[in-house]
């Protein structure tokens, strides 16, 4: 554990791309400054390492006769729906060359082809071939050479396995955090002149998640406590092809998902219904590569129209050679799940995928509050409208992350640091029973079974209604069984999501009517 009383100029709060590209800008153009990466779990835990696709990115050395930074960002607008900040689109967009170069210099490697050309794929809503990525497992790639090139930096220091419960906040500053240590059941504070949160998303929300376990909203409900802004609540983007597996319903938090990455569709996979009938060109004229939720909802409505608990992906057409080549993730998985390539079909369902709003951040990913940041998933930047373009998100990490550390190398050398005063705040907690973890895991289960049921890909106003009457009474058990008072990671983690589910239920039922992800039976007629 570090000291009761630390001090440090930067502390983030994650340790995703977004967290590690932050700190190891800020090292880089300021070598004497404090830098404390917290994380949850394990420093590599993040939704970073589940990335399979890759970075949306219009290189200066990819020389594509016809792509453009124009193209890129129409792209963008039109998969959100075109109530994306333009601006916003137009900034990121035009880092994305220098952010790339970045990543190489860093040690992240991207695939080639033979001729030393960079081997770039094309994803659902993009007019042409611009993803980098590496094999399937790109997010993991980035993560790993992240953290191997930060950790060998003398004044970044990382602290694992610690939970951040509470945003330090004096005179309308955020000034420090308190974290709780779960093996020693003990709390600290620390001091800094600068907070990021760099949380990730809140797809353990729901009972179907391609998001990591460590997902469970932290960031967002620390900045709603200390008074920031949320919005966009209700744009839950449903990725179309996770692999169906029923086995992945069976506990009260499930390991992710796993992911059938959107490339497999751009090197012409089919998806087909129950029947084995190609579907997708009733529904959109793009078929297999429109916007995700698009393809999202066409899937759940043949899972319903043939009764079926999936559809399949066909890539019978591909060169398997070459898949294996380019997917070797996927390849195993299937081959762990005893299917046949390419003769057997990949069983898909959507499933709760990335969190289009989240913590409100200007162009700097300032929030509100003095001296706070938020970054990657949590913060909502204007970037996705109301539905991301598929391998826009790491992208947006590292762009807005890159805004941030510009923002905070301004102002870190002039900034007082405002050491906190020590205080027991074991005091306020009580070491929770067995039958307490006990009823924290059943409330748990009961959230994201109404999350899944009835705030998924396809909402009524019923099925709304009939969630708010369903997570208070989740809240009203929480709050007898005295939960609140209780400390441990599980139970705070509860907290959090029921906090989460209510805003995504609130800011549903505040929809008047469908757009992008955001999709309610009942509005149908109004849109």
């Amino acid at each position: 554990m570090v000291d009761k009383q630390s001090c440090y100029d930067v502390v983030v709060v994650g340790s995703g791309v977004a967290g590690l590209s932050l700190v190891i800008g800020i090292s880089e153009d300021y070598p004497d400054a404090t830098i404390l990466v917290v994380s949850k779990s394990g420093v590599t835990s993040s939704n970073t390492a589940y990335a399979q696709g890759g970075i949306a990115v219009v290189h200066d050395r990819l020389k594509m006769a016809f792509d453009s930074l124009e193209s890129h960002k129409m792209d963008t607008m039109i998969a959100g729906a075109k109530v994306g900040d333009s601006l916003v689109v137009d900034k990121v967009v035009r880092r994305g060359s220098y952010l790339l170069s970045k990543l190489e210099d860093w040690g992240v490697l991207f695939d080639k082809t033979e001729a030393e050309g960079y081997d770039v794929s094309m994803e659902g809503g993009h007019s042409y071939r611009r993803i980098f990525h590496r094999r399937d497992s790109t997010g993991l790639e980035i993560q790993t050479k992240l953290y191997t090139y930060a950790s060998k930096l003398p004044k970044i220091t990382f602290l694992d396995y610690k939970m951040v419960t509470e945003l330090v906040i004096s005179e309308s500053r955020c000034v420090g955090l308190v974290l709780f240590d779960p093996v020693m059941s003990d709390f600290c504070r620390i001091s800094s002149k600068f907070v990021v949160l760099a949380t990730g998303g809140v797809g353990q929300v729901y009972q179907r998640t391609t998001n990591a376990t460590v997902a469970t909203g932290d960031g967002l409900v620390l900045a709603m406590k200390s008074g920031c802004e949320l919005e966009g609540m209700h744009l839950m983007q449903f990725h179309p092809t996770a692999l169906y597996d029923e086995r992945s319903n069976e506990s009260e938090k499930p390991p992710a998902v796993f992911l059938i990455s959107e490339a497999l569709r751009g090197e012409r996979a089919i998806l087909r219904n129950f029947h084995g009938e190609a579907f997708m060109r009733k529904y959109h004229d793009r078929a297999e590569l429109a916007p995700r939720d698009e393809v999202a909802r066409a899937i759940l409505s043949e899972m319903q129209r043939t009764n079926a608990p999936c559809v399949y992906l066909d890539i019978s057409e591909l060169d398997f050679e070459y898949f294996k080549r380019k997917f070797p993730g996927i390849h195993q998985k299937c081959l762990e799940v005893k299917l046949n390539l390419p003769k057997d079909w990949i069983p898909v369902v959507p499933a709760a995928h990335y969190l289009c709003g989240g913590i409100r951040v200007d162009e700097d990913a300032q929030t509100n509050i003095n001296g706070l940041f938020a970054v990657g998933e949590c913060a909502s930047t204007g970037l996705h409208g109301a539905n991301r373009l598929a391998s826009n998100s790491l992208l947006e990490a590292l762009a807005f992350a890159d805004f941030a550390k510009l923002k905070i190398m301004e102002e870190i050398r002039v900034t007082t640091l405002h050491r906190q005063t020590a205080s027991n705040l074991q005091e306020s907690f009580k070491t929770p029973t067995l039958g307490d973890l006990k009823v924290a895991s059943k409330l748990l289960k009961e959230l994201k079974d109404v999350c899944q049921r009835d705030l998924g890909v396809i909402k009524s106003n019923q099925s709304i209604r009939n969630a708010q009457g369903a997570l208070e009474d989740i809240r009203d058990q929480f709050e007898r069984f005295q939960l609140d008072t209780k400390a441990h990671q599980k139970v705070f983690e509860l907290s959090g999501l029921i906090t989460v589910a209510q805003a995504i239920q609130s800011s549903c039922e505040a929809q008047t009517q469908n757009i992008g992800v955001y999709y309610n039976t009942d509005l149908v007629k109004k849109t």
